[in-house]
């Protein structure tokens, strides 16, 4: 199937769901084969193959309200390298949610996700100064939670009752010749009054392999 394909296959479930068309724009993208280096691809006529990895990113309008999430498939197989990749890609993203509690700031979460890719040694593919950004009536909304004295709103001090994403994005995009794919899982998080509360706890995020 084609990445379009796809998407008709997700979108439909999702409003069959209960998903609302918004008067505010939403995102919904799909990044395959057909181009790693796309973060927010938007879904083309591409047809998968096998080896491919799949990102779905973004989600649905309830209420006037937008969610933002990425899970990850593997069309027919994936590679020792890429499961190994996709682990510490997980790895990352529950570490920065553990660090969210009311009273740290924006720059503690992203330390938090970047301490893994440091202690794997791929700090070299994180590929953004943020980790997560908040969202409500837009995708995405400040704070963004990104490196310190770097990122504007990196100093903002998390209060209980905000909603964030966190998405420490692991990526080549600077090897013009990258092929590998790109990792990121991408979680909603309610700021509880004494830690993280997964939003989007009901969606497995192991890595879907097709015909597995």
């Amino acid at each position: 199937m084609t990445e379009k394909e796809l998407m008709a296959i997700v979108c439909s479930a999702m409003y069959a769901a209960g998903a609302e068309p918004g008067t505010r724009p939403t995102f919904f993208g799909c990044t395959t084969g057909g181009d790693y280096k796309m973060v927010n691809g938007l879904a083309k006529n591409y047809t998968l193959a096998e080896g491919d990895l799949v990102m779905i990113d973004g989600g649905a309008i309830f209420e006037g309200y937008a969610t933002d999430y990425i899970r990850q498939a593997a069309v027919g197989r994936a590679t020792q390298e890429q499961l190994d990749y996709y682990a510490i890609a997980l790895e990352a993203n529950m570490a920065a949610i553990a660090a969210i509690k009311p009273g740290v700031t924006g720059a503690d979460v992203y330390e938090a996700g970047m301490a893994v890719f440091k202690s794997q040694n791929v700090f070299e593919y994180n590929q953004l100064t943020i980790v997560g950004h908040g969202v409500g009536m837009d995708v995405h909304e400040v704070p963004w939670l990104g490196e310190r004295a770097t990122v504007y709103t990196s100093g903002t001090v998390l209060e209980p009752g905000m909603v964030l994403c966190i998405e420490p994005v692991f990526a080549g995009y600077n090897d013009p010749d990258w092929t590998k794919g790109i990792w990121i899982q991408e979680d909603k998080v309610l700021v509880g009054e004494s830690g993280p509360e997964i939003l989007t706890a009901d969606i497995s995020k192991e890595l879907w392999i097709q015909g597995s």
